[in-house]
């Protein structure tokens, strides 16, 4: 299964485009030149990176512009017809809902509600949902603040964490206005998992070829869960409630998770919690400038993830696959194998749990002599070296320098190359 994660895309009417520019993304600009129209053409004239599902963890306008909201949900629209069977899974940003009224005086939804196709779920010509289940999907979105769609194995669980911006002007706990951070209530959580057991349990009494078993759930939210430990800033936007949802995603009895989020603009892949809490992506903004925000260190990017179902099976990592990155070159458009020092490398996988400090051990037993292993060799022998994300890898190289003399080799995009003893 392939899922394209597309995130803070912020496109702005052309009018609004100016000093300083907030997006590369002109709603009003549809020349070959485009940022969205290089983009689809670099995924469609791809075969390998063609995807399955179309995934956008919210921010499709900036500032609640309806122009720039509307061309982006038709750009959405356009990569997910790019599949056989497309399908189009959305959630709301801070600036997609106009919390401040700007364009509308009371109704701070009502730009998302009167998108065509209906927003948040598209399955074009009800190819891979029923009409059913994505009208019923949508009123979950609404009313309990999720919706819940289960593809083959999988089970996306999408959130509104911006669900109560425009109610109230304040935040009991920080006096923070309500539109500056994310929440998810005790009560939807209480709702959510609920809703999983229950659903849980009606799959467990299914027979024959009807059965469908989760191997994964994948939750799709806007807002990060807690607040980025890697930079030191004054950051109140992360989503009240965050913690307690991480506690719930942590449980066993509801599966393993793989999180994927936008709102910083900062590319990350990390697992948070125990050894049984979610892997998270913090997705990269696709069309946001720095000039806000000139300490982010990630470029422009969109992510390609690579679910093989099969292989978690095989190895019983839970969820584990490959994660493509593509960047923009500003004056070369969208590459798939540009290596900034910020963001995510061209390619990285994820579904490794456990120390690394054993896997070091493991390595050591294996290099015996003083020619080295070249990488493809190791993952044969040690298969789980195959699931190791980019952040791992470099602390397993740490590892085995330290307390073996190990030196690992890595090529420009952060890919190991060997493994050999230091001279």
């Amino acid at each position: 299964m392939k899922i394209l994660v597309v995130s803070d895309i912020h496109a702005c009417a052309s009018d609004r485009l100016d000093a300083p520019q907030r997006s590369y993304v002109n709603a009003g600009h549809g020349t070959s030149s485009s940022h969205t129209q290089q983009f689809y053409d670099f995924i469609s004239k791809n075969e390998d990176l063609l995807p399955d599902i179309v995934v956008c963890p919210g921010d499709m306008g900036d500032q609640a512009d309806p122009t720039g909201i509307r061309h982006t949900w038709e750009f959405l629209n356009k990569l997910a017809n790019l599949s056989s069977k497309p399908l189009l899974l959305a959630t709301a940003g801070n600036h997609d809902l106009d919390s401040r009224y700007k364009y509308n005086d009371y109704d701070a939804k009502g730009i998302l509600q009167d998108l065509n196709p209906s927003f948040p779920v598209v399955s074009e010509n009800y190819k891979l949902l029923s009409e059913e289940q994505v009208v019923h999907s949508a009123l979950h979105f609404w009313a309990d603040n999720f919706y819940v769609i289960i593809i083959d194995s999988v089970r996306f669980v999408v959130l509104n964490s911006a669900a109560f911006h425009g109610y109230n002007n304040s935040s009991k706990e920080d006096n923070k206005a309500e539109h500056e951070h994310g929440r998810i209530s005790n009560l939807t959580i209480k709702r959510l998992r609920e809703f999983i057991q229950k659903q849980d349990e009606k799959l467990l009494k299914t027979e024959g070829d009807k059965k469908i078993k989760i191997n994964i759930n994948i939750l799709i939210c806007h807002h990060h869960l807690q607040k980025d430990g890697s930079i030191d800033d004054k950051d109140y936007s992360a989503m009240r409630g965050g913690h307690a949802l991480l506690d719930m995603l942590s449980d066993t009895d509801i599966g393993k998770w793989l999180v994927i989020h936008g709102h910083r603009h900062r590319a990350r892949l990390y697992q948070t919690g125990d050894v049984t809490g979610p892997f998270v992506l913090s997705s990269a903004s696709f069309g946001a400038t720095r000039q806000d925000d000139p300490q982010n260190p990630s470029p422009n990017q969109a992510h390609l993830i690579i679910i093989d179902v099969e292989k978690m099976e095989k190895i019983k990592f839970f969820p584990a696959g490959k994660i493509k990155t593509f960047s923009h070159v500003q004056g070369m458009g969208w590459s798939p194998e540009y290596a900034s020092s910020g963001g995510l490398p061209p390619v990285t996988s994820f579904g490794f749990r456990g120390p690394l400090e054993e896997l070091a051990e493991e390595i050591n037993s294996q290099i015996t002599g003083s020619t080295p292993i070249e990488w493809p060799v190791l993952i044969k022998l040690l298969p789980k070296l195959a699931y190791l994300h980019y952040r791992q890898l470099e602390e397993l190289r740490k590892c085995l320098s330290k307390d073996y003399s190990i030196k690992m080799v890595f090529d420009e995009n952060k890919t190991p190359i060997s493994c050999g003893r230091e001279p």
